[in-house]
């Protein structure tokens, strides 16, 4: 069974905290997976008299509702894209999850021509967390998405 479904956005170093890139993640996940955002995180660094901001947003999906965003991520988005903008593992310390990290963020312009989806240039990131800790169980469900796996065990 799975737990909750995690969709976010790990920003690095922006230097104006008014930054483009700081509203377009939030407008991106409020328009495909139509939830609000929320900003966690957030941190500073003061070098060479430059303030660099580092934060995360996401977005939180619990037992029912993770299988749209899923549904849409695998049915929509990775058919369009090539192996090498993604990438997936299950990991088993620590609880059974699965982190899926997708590069390609031209394909979410080519699906909707919004302005504001032309300054994506972080990774879209997944952490999907199952209720058992058998890594046998949570591998099944994923290749019953259809997600070429290579698990050993």
């Amino acid at each position: 069974m799975i737990k909750k479904l995690i969709v976010f956005f790990s920003i690095f170093n922006i230097i104006d905290f008014d930054d483009v890139r700081a509203f377009n993640y939030s407008y991106f996940i409020g328009f495909f997976f139509g939830r609000f955002s929320f900003f966690s995180k957030a941190s500073f660094i003061f070098h060479l008299n430059v303030t660099y901001f580092s934060y995360r947003v996401f977005c939180l999906f619990f037992s029912q509702d993770v299988f749209f965003p899923l549904a849409f991520f695998i049915n929509d988005v990775l058919v369009l894209s090539y192996r090498d903008f993604y990438y997936f593992k299950v990991f088993s310390w620590k609880g059974n999850f699965f982190y899926f990290r997708f590069y390609d963020m031209n394909i979410f312009i080519e699906k909707k021509t919004n302005i504001g989806f032309y300054n994506l240039k972080d990774a879209l990131r997944f952490k999907l967390n199952f209720t058992s800790n058998n890594l046998l169980f949570s591998s099944l469900l994923l290749r019953s998405f259809k997600l070429p796996l290579k698990i050993t065990y």
